[in-house]
């Protein structure tokens, strides 16, 4: 649960300054929210549904989660460029 929590947010925060400079600014925040949002989110409901469902259930679900947000990560790496327009990634 850490693994994905703690490092899609900064693999996101190395794709935005990297292939949307102009933007960075404004993405960097907005992640940063998302992020917080998330976590306090999880934080908040964790303890009465652990307690209610067990924890076993709960971190299955919440890994679940985690690992389908990861898994995003596969198509921006192979059609990124092609979705942006770009032929390559690189610094503008």
């Amino acid at each position: 649960m850490s693994f994905g929590t703690i490092f899609a947010p900064n693999i996101a925060i190395t794709y935005v300054v990297e292939c949307f400079t102009r933007n960075a600014s404004e993405a960097l925040v907005a992640i940063n929210v998302f992020k917080n949002l998330v976590a306090f989110l999880f934080l908040y409901t964790a303890v009465d549904w652990i307690a209610s469902s067990g924890w076993i259930q709960v971190y299955m679900i919440m890994f679940m989660l985690v690992s389908m947000g990861m898994m995003l990560c596969v198509p921006f790496y192979f059609l990124g460029s092609k979705w942006r327009g770009q032929e390559e990634v690189g610094l503008v």
